[in-house]
């Protein structure tokens, strides 16, 4: 972690965490078994070590909260760790300075960096003079290092060496390579204490005893957390009563309870990579009401324990994605414009058809907050800025944000349709976002736009077309990338609203040209590629059933539906017709398999009567081929590979008389 907002996520995100497995241990505290108890904390560790995912939330939307008070606490900063509209970067959970602090953020996490290092330092002197203490010590006699191999073989546990120290309440373990038993000088040393320590030992609590330090030493601040280690430590000393009590009998585990109470007003050793029979008067009362009430569970709760674990793991360590409401991507009140910025730089686009929809029906509804969630997040200060000033000096609403002076006649229930997508040298993608036009720019109506449609004597069909790129930064983002026209298939329309000849050409170009020579004719095939994101929805109006354009934002929306457009024309040569009756001919394309030399047939073109229509020698045709999305030739991103080979063939009267293989002439691209 980089700076304070990353901790703050941190420090919260693992509170909550533990909050939640506090609460679960209340409900399930006479019911599962210190083992369980003991157990579930591992969950709080794995949320320590993880990085705090900034998309998803655990129980409430820390995410949300934490990005939106950043953009209030870092504006008017300049801060060296990070800025008001930059996106949180969460790659560990080590604290780490990359330079000198110059704002007051700076300088809080400077301070929390240094308060972890100190913690740790101060553990590790700690530990050292408790070795440096332990050597003082000497060897325990024959016949105590003689007890401690008895316990040891009689419950088939490992020993390890033991030394007598003077003054000390209590035995304990202390270390993790080279662990030693460190036992009171004065008074009798019980089998009971032996058999708890060595149990420590076998399960290596010491070392878990430095994982939870290490804990205390990350959220050092945060006095919370310092309670769930001091209670965590307590759960662990649990379990080792529950291990012993399940090795003693009868008067012996009333015995081992006894020992326990006349260490009520003990200290105990408590630094990292340490374990003692005695932690505190307080928990040593906890103990004894557990020993009181002590059982052996049976086997099938061992089953329903993991189960429990399981049903807990997913949303403690990687939390539920938030599920945004429309009044953050439509705040009403100014203030609110950073809070629904801030879901904006949460809530990025993971899928490049995300990334168009959401940009698309940002200029659709004119709306800054969607076209922020796919956009850069270099241009987050920006687009603030635009739809503050449009807000206070305008009059709009707060979100909105101004689409051009084409957007004016936009025909908002048509949607929009994506074209073209292309794979650049860059790795990013360029694509053309088409928008169906109520009227010309130019004129003052519809009534006006009729009219002009009466002197054209065309339909008029008008396509606003918006070129774009696509690329993947830390999320898929658009950008507008070249000149907006405004044209049908008959004429481009200028600014002023003036029609002119467009040569019979089409508002969306078409990506290849394929040209093939037969034996009957040459055809030529003209293609582009449509790319569709489901966005009809059905409303419902006194029982009559409606459709409609979905404008709500689909920031990981996939594809459901490409398809490819194709304009064909056909030159038979006369002279080569084939001998025999001419009552009808059919034809149909076939497109080569992404793997082998196989070809599949993709679309019938065209059937055609001759008997009951004459027949000039020339068809021009067109056709709309689905493509699935999962075929072979679509990557991971959802853009579609279009086949460079395609081959028309030709039926006369129901045979095969013709196959004419196309291949590219010319790349529209260029």
């Amino acid at each position: 972690m980089g700076n304070i907002w990353v901790f703050l996520l941190q420090t919260l995100s693992v509170s909550l965490v533990a909050a939640v497995i506090l609460l679960i241990k209340r409900l399930f505290e006479d019911t599962l078994s210190p083992r369980w108890q003991y157990g579930i904390w591992g969950l709080l560790a794995l949320r320590t070590l993880l990085p705090v995912s900034m998309q998803r939330s655990i129980v409430f939307p820390l995410p949300l909260w934490i990005e939106s008070l950043k953009t209030w606490g870092e504006s008017g900063l300049n801060s060296a760790y990070t800025q008001a509209y930059e996106g949180l970067s969460i790659g560990h959970v080590i604290p780490w300075i990359s330079r000198w602090p110059v704002s007051v953020t700076d300088g809080l996490f400077a301070v929390y960096a240094m308060g972890v290092g100190i913690t740790l330092a101060w553990y590790g002197v700690g530990y050292l003079r408790l070795r440096l203490l332990l050597r003082k010590g000497k060897s325990v006699d024959e016949a105590l290092a003689a007890r401690i191999r008895k316990v040891a073989e009689a419950y088939d546990l490992s020993a390890c060496p033991a030394i007598m120290v003077h003054g000390l309440s209590s035995a304990f373990v202390c270390g993790v390579l080279h662990p030693v038993m460190a036992v009171p000088s004065e008074g009798e040393l019980d089998d009971k204490v032996i058999l708890h320590e060595l149990l420590h030992l076998r399960y290596r609590d010491g070392l878990q005893s430095i994982g939870w330090c290490l804990l205390r030493a990350l959220h050092w601040c945060n006095p919370f957390l310092q309670l769930v280690c001091y209670r965590i430590h307590c759960d662990m000393e649990s379990l080792c009563d529950q291990r012993v009590l399940e090795r003693l009998e009868g008067e012996d585990r009333r015995q081992y309870g006894t020992i326990l109470l006349n260490m009520a007003n003990e200290t105990y050793a408590s630094m990292p990579g340490t374990t003692s029979i005695s932690n505190g008067g307080k928990n040593i009362s906890r103990r004894i009401a557990a020993i009181v009430r002590f059982k052996k569970y049976p086997k099938g709760m061992a089953l329903v324990s993991v189960c429990i674990l399981i049903v807990l793991a997913g949303p403690l360590l990687w939390g539920s994605n938030y599920a945004y409401g429309v009044e953050l991507y439509e705040p009403g009140p100014r203030w609110r414009l950073e809070q629904s910025m801030a879901m904006t730089r949460l809530n990025r686009c993971t899928t490049m058809a995300g990334a168009l929809d959401t940009y698309a029906k940002g200029l659709i509804l004119e709306n800054g907050i969607y076209m922020a969630s796919a956009s850069s997040l270099s241009r987050q200060k920006e687009l603030a800025a635009q739809m503050e000033k449009a807000s206070r000096e305008e009059g709009w609403a707060v979100y909105h944000l101004e689409a051009g002076e084409e957007f004016d006649h936009l025909d908002r229930e048509g949607g929009y349709s994506i074209w073209n997508l292309e794979k650049e040298v860059d790795e990013s993608y360029s694509a053309l976002l088409a928008f169906p036009i109520k009227y010309f720019p130019g004129t003052e109506s519809e009534t006006e736009y009729w009219e002009l449609q009466k002197q054209s004597r065309t339909p008029l069909n008008v396509t606003l077309v918006v070129p774009v790129t696509v690329r993947f930064e830390d999320a898929w983002v658009v950008e507008e990338s070249g000149e907006r026209i405004c044209t049908n298939q008959y004429y481009h329309i200028c600014e002023d609203g003036e029609l002119y000849p467009d040569g019979g050409g089409s508002p969306i170009p078409f990506l290849w040209t394929l040209q093939g020579e037969g034996k009957t004719g040459s055809v030529q095939m003209q293609q582009r590629v449509g790319y569709r994101v489901q966005n009809t929805t059905y409303l419902s109006d006194f029982g009559v059933s409606t459709e409609g354009f979905d404008v709500s934002p689909k920031v990981d929306a996939e594809f459901d539906e490409i398809y490819m457009w194709s304009l064909l024309e056909y030159v038979h040569d006369t002279e080569k017709e084939p001998q025999g009756p001419s009552n009808s001919f059919h034809c149909y394309l076939q497109y080569p398999e992404a793997e082998g030399d196989q070809w599949n047939t993709e679309m019938s073109m065209y059937n055609y009567n001759l008997h009951n229509n004459p027949w000039e020698g020339t068809l021009v045709t067109t056709d709309r081929t689905r493509i699935e999305p999962e075929k072979p030739q679509s990557d991971e991103s959802g853009y579609y590979e279009l086949p460079l080979q395609a081959k028309f063939a030709l039926e006369w009267d129901g045979q095969l008389v013709d196959e004419i293989l196309m291949e590219v002439e010319k790349d529209g691209r260029d």
